[in-house]
């Protein structure tokens, strides 16, 4: 299950779109898909006390696991699979490695972020004005087929 969430929640999404780089938090996607799933419920369906509540509990679990989740429990290097995510880890400053076993050492540490570094210019330093736009085109497609599913509704 941390693995999923791992995978999922921790750390950040890039994104090309119309040749500018975003980052935006990967829970953002989830969180968004929840959201959106309630707001449609309860615009569509008539009020019912519990079934309401069950509704909102994926996106109230998508919240935690997005933004609170990991500041009690933190990730360590170790447990990263994706380069894109190992590559914003490096990144940070210098007191994150300290308190994690599973930081590389100095030379590992160094071709490492070098490895990524070079991986990250020939994915999102091409001449390509989209590269996984998806990641938050899905995100502005849902609000805006929620705003148009909602106004339906009423």
């Amino acid at each position: 299950m941390r693995k999923f969430i791992v995978k999922h929640f921790a750390l950040s999404y890039d994104s090309k779109v119309f040749g500018n780089n975003g980052r935006f938090p990967r829970a953002t996607t989830s969180t968004i898909s929840c959201f959106a799933l309630a707001i449609i419920y309860t615009g569509f369906f008539e009020p019912m006390s519990a079934i309401e509540y069950l509704v909102w509990i994926p996106f109230i679990i998508c919240i935690y696991l997005g933004f609170f989740y990991f500041k009690s429990k933190p990730i360590s290097y170790a447990e990263l699979e994706d380069w894109e995510q190992k590559y914003q880890y490096l990144n940070k400053p210098d007191n994150i490695g300290n308190s994690d076993e599973t930081f590389p050492d100095d030379s590992f540490y160094r071709n490492a972020l070098r490895k990524y570094a070079h991986y990250y210019l020939l994915k999102y330093k091409t001449e390509d004005n989209f590269v996984n736009a998806h990641r938050i085109v899905y995100t502005f497609a849902v609000i805006i087929l929620t705003g148009i599913l909602y106004s339906i509704s009423q």
